[in-house]
C-alpha cells in the first residue's frame, strides 16, 4: 500500500469535487488522481493547484492524505472520503452510488 497526498479542489464552473491527475487534468474520480509519495512531489502538486486557481479553473485546492491499494485511492480522513464519493444523501433527486472510499469510512 502506497501512502501520500492527492490534490483536490472544487471545479469553479459547477462546484464539483475534482482531483488532479498525472496529466495535469482534473478528474471527478479520485482513483485517477496522482499520488505524491515524497514531500517535494506534494509541494509540486500544491504549486499546480495555485496555478489552476489563478486561471479560474478550480477553487480551494489543497492536499489530502491518501493511500493507494492496487488501482484504488482512498483518503485517510472520513471527511475526504465523503467528498470523494459524493453526497451521502440524495441531491437534486440523484443519489450517488457508494464507492470503495465510502465503504471504508463506514468500517473505520
Amino acid at each position: 500500500m502506497d501512502h501520500g497526498h492527492v490534490l483536490t479542489a472544487n471545479r469553479l464552473s459547477d462546484g464539483i469535487v475534482v482531483f488532479l491527475t498525472a496529466t495535469s487534468a482534473w478528474s471527478e474520480q479520485i482513483d485517477e488522481a496522482v499520488l505524491a509519495r515524497e514531500p517535494l512531489a506534494a509541494a509540486a502538486l500544491e504549486k499546480r493547484g495555485v496555478e489552476f486557481e489563478e486561471t479560474n479553473l478550480v477553487t480551494g485546492a489543497y492536499l489530502i492524505e491518501a493511500e493507494r491499494q492496487g488501482a484504488a485511492i482512498t483518503p485517510t480522513r472520513v471527511r475526504e472520503r465523503i467528498r470523494a464519493c459524493g453526497p451521502t444523501v440524495a441531491y437534486l433527486g440523484v443519489h450517488t452510488p457508494p464507492c470503495h472510499a465510502q465503504a471504508t469510512a463506514v468500517a473505520a
